[in-house]
C-alpha cells in the first residue's frame, strides 16, 4: 500500500465510520480464524462470510452437539483445518499454504472449569499456543494484521468501583484468568521483537479483551446462560452460587464487531493500532449475575409478568463500596426477582418469578468429587491457592462438591473508551436487549427453526441497531 494511501485510510479507521466493520474492506480479503468452530468463532465465521471475505478455519476440532458450528451449517460456509494449535509444524504448514492477508486468532480453552480441571493444558494451549500462532506468522509473508482475542480475565482486578482500562496490571488468580494474562504477555514481547517497522515482518500486532458474552449458540457447561438455558428446557429454575457478583455482560455480536473493526485499523494504520484493546459494555449493563439469570428466564419463558419484571431489574449495579466488604453485599445486590435478598455464600440461589420450588444441592451439571469447578458466578468451585499480595481484594467464598470452597470476585467492569475514541466502536445493545435477542435464538433452536437464516437475521438486527452515546462505558 502506497504511504499516502495509508495515511488516508488510518485517518478513516481513527475517525470511524458507524463504529461497523466495513462491508466493502472485508470482501475478497483472505482471513484465517483460529477457533472457528467455537462460539464466538462461529459467529465470527458466519459474520466475515456475509461480507464476502475469503475464509479458512483452524481449530482441535468440532465441539460436542450441540453447537452454532453444526446447527447453523457453518461447516458448509467455511474450508477449515484441524490441528491443535500447539503443533506449529502443522499449524505454519496450513498457514503457509492459505497466505492469509488477515489472522484472527480465537483458538483457546476458554473456560474457566476446564482450567482448574487441567491447570498445565490450560497454560499451553493458551500460553504456548499463542506462541505457536505468532511464530506462523512470522513464517507468513502476506499476513498484514492479527488480532489475539484473551479475555476480560487477563487483570489483576482490584473490584474498584471503575473500568478497567488497558493500563492496568496483568494477572489471574485462577489457571484460566492467569493463562490469558500469559497470551497477552507472549503477544506483547512478538509484537516488540518481530513485529511492525523495522523489525522484521509487516504485520501489525493487537490483543482484544471482551466482557463476559451471551448470545445464540453456546452451550458450554458452566457457564450461566447456557446453564438457564438447560434448566429452562427441564422446567427448572437456574441455580446460582453468587447471584451478586457482578460481570460486564454483552451480547457476543458486540466484541466481534469490535475485532472486526480493530483488524481494519490495523490494516490501514499499522502500528498506530497495535498494543491491547477493551470491548465491553456500557457501564449501565454491568450487572449481577442474579439479573441475567432471572431477566433470561423471564425472556425464554415469554411470559408478560416475568417480562415486566425483569424490565424492573434494568437497574444498573451498584459500584463496589470501600466501606463495604464483598464478604457482605448490600440487599442493593440481589438479584432476586422474587425481592428475596441474595443467598448467603453456603448456600445456592435459586432464582424464580414464580414460587420458590425445591432445589438440588448440588450443581446441576455436577464433577466427579475429585474434579475442580470454576470460579464462576453461578458454578461452584475449589480453592484456589490464597493470593500472596496483601494488597488483593478480598473476595466472596462459594461452595462446591466435597466442602471445597473457592475465592470469587464480585466485581468486574472493563472501560473501553479507547475503543469508542479510536475506533469509533461502541455497544449497539443494551444487555436486556442482549437477553432478549439470545432468548429469541434459544427459543428458534427449540422450535427447530432453520438457525442460519435466523442467525444472518439476527447479525442483520444488529447492523441496523443504533450505537449507544459515547462515553458510557467507563
Amino acid at each position: 500500500m502506497r504511504e499516502g494511501t495509508r495515511q488516508a485510510a488510518a485517518g478513516r479507521a481513527e475517525a470511524g465510520e458507524g463504529g461497523l466493520p466495513d462491508r466493502a474492506f472485508w470482501k475478497g480479503k483472505r482471513v484465517l480464524v483460529t477457533g472457528h468452530t467455537g462460539f464466538k468463532g462461529s459467529w465470527l465465521s458466519l459474520w466475515l462470510s456475509s461480507m464476502g471475505a475469503e475464509l479458512f478455519g483452524y481449530s482441535a476440532g468440532k465441539l460436542p452437539a450441540p453447537s452454532l458450528y453444526e446447527l447453523a451449517g457453518i461447516d458448509r460456509l467455511v474450508p477449515s483445518a484441524t490441528g491443535d494449535i500447539r503443533n506449529g509444524t502443522r499449524l505454519s504448514a496450513a498457514m503457509a499454504a492459505f497466505s492469509p492477508d488477515i489472522v484472527l486468532h480465537l483458538a483457546a480453552q476458554p473456560l474457566v472449569l476446564a482450567g482448574y480441571r487441567s491447570p498445565a493444558e490450560t497454560f499451553e494451549v493458551n500460553a504456548i499456543g499463542t506462541a505457536r500462532l505468532l511464530d506462523a506468522v512470522l513464517r507468513t509473508d502476506s499476513v498484514r494484521a492479527v488480532v489475539v482475542v484473551t479475555s476480560d480475565k487477563c487483570y489483576d482486578n482490584p473490584e474498584a468501583p471503575r473500568g478497567l482500562t488497558e493500563e492496568d496490571p496483568l494477572g489471574g488468580a485462577d489457571p484460566y484468568s492467569a493463562s490469558k494474562a500469559c497470551a497477552e504477555l507472549v503477544t506483547a514481547a512478538y509484537r516488540r521483537s518481530f513485529f511492525g517497522p523495522g523489525r522484521g515482518h509487516p504485520a501489525s500486532v493487537a490483543t482484544a479483551r471482551a466482557g463476559n458474552v451471551i448470545g445464540g449458540g453456546d452451550f458450554a457447561e458452566g457457564r450461566l446462560a447456557p446453564d438457564a438455558v438447560r434448566a429452562w428446557r427441564a422446567g427448572r429454575e437456574p441455580q446460582l452460587r453468587l447471584p451478586g457478583a457482578i460481570r460486564p455482560w454483552q451480547h457476543v455480536l458486540e466484541p466481534l464487531a469490535g475485532y472486526l473493526r480493530l483488524a481494519e485499523a490495523l490494516w490501514a494504520g499499522g502500528d498506530a493500532f497495535a498494543g491491547p484493546w477493551n470491548f465491553g459494555p456500557s457501564a449501565a449493563d454491568c450487572r449481577t449475575a442474579g439479573w441475567l439469570a432471572a431477566a433470561l428466564t423471564a425472556a425464554l419463558r415469554g411470559e408478560a409478568a416475568a417480562a415486566a419484571e425483569a424490565e424492573a431489574l434494568a437497574e444498573p449495579a451498584p459500584a463496589p463500596s470501600s466501606a463495604q466488604s464483598p464478604l457482605q453485599p448490600s440487599s442493593a445486590q440481589s438479584p432476586s426477582s422474587s425481592g428475596q435478598p441474595p443467598a448467603s455464600s453456603t448456600q445456592p440461589s435459586t432464582l424464580s418469578s414464580q414460587p420458590p420450588t425445591p432445589q438440588p444441592t448440588s450443581s446441576p451439571h455436577p464433577l466427579p468429587p475429585s474434579s475442580a469447578q470454576p470460579s464462576s458466578p453461578h458454578s461452584p468451585s475449589p480453592q484456589p491457592p490464597t493470593p500472596s499480595s496483601p494488597q488483593a481484594p478480598p473476595r466472596r467464598t462459594a461452595p462446591a462438591e466435597g466442602g471445597e470452597r473457592a475465592l470469587e470476585a464480585l466485581s468486574l467492569r472493563l472501560d473501553s473508551s479507547k475503543a469508542e475514541a479510536r475506533l469509533d466502536w461502541r455497544p449497539r445493545w443494551t444487555a436486556l436487549e442482549a437477553v432478549r435477542k439470545t432468548a429469541d435464538w434459544y427459543r428458534a433452536w427449540a422450535n427447530e427453526e432453520e438457525l442460519l437464516s435466523f442467525s444472518l437475521g439476527q447479525l442483520a438486527k444488529y447492523a441496523s441497531a443504533p450505537a449507544e452515546t459515547p462515553g458510557r462505558s467507563v
